[in-house]
């Protein structure tokens, strides 16, 4: 019997090329994405996160390669009651003010 914690994902964003015609493809890319736990073990129902992440994406062939910056503009998660120190810990791992990512993809 497994635990199930559903949630409401949403993202919306862009791509907007900066150089269109030429290989590598330089595009500047952002998107806003968030999180509403519906019913979590960790959080209160109703708990939202919401990030911009915004950065660079170079395509080249099958390749592509992005570096993005994530910065958190609504935070509402909030611990459920009952829940242990050690899920506390656990679910911090969702409640990320700011980060950067670097991401390496190959295309079948």
């Amino acid at each position: 019997d497994a635990n199930t914690n559903p949630t409401l994902n949403l993202e919306l964003g862009f791509k907007f090329p900066l150089l269109r015609r030429t290989t590598p493809q330089l595009s500047l890319i952002s998107s806003l994405q968030g999180i509403i736990f519906l019913e979590s073990d960790t959080f209160e129902s109703g708990s939202v996160k919401l990030y911009e992440v915004s950065g660079f994406l170079l395509e080249w062939k099958r390749f592509d390669l992005s570096l993005l910056a994530r910065f958190s503009w609504l935070d509402t998660l909030d611990f459920v009651p009952e829940v242990t120190i050690e899920d506390q810990r656990t679910g911090l791992l969702s409640d990320v003010e700011a980060s950067f990512l670097l991401s390496f993809g190959f295309h079948f």
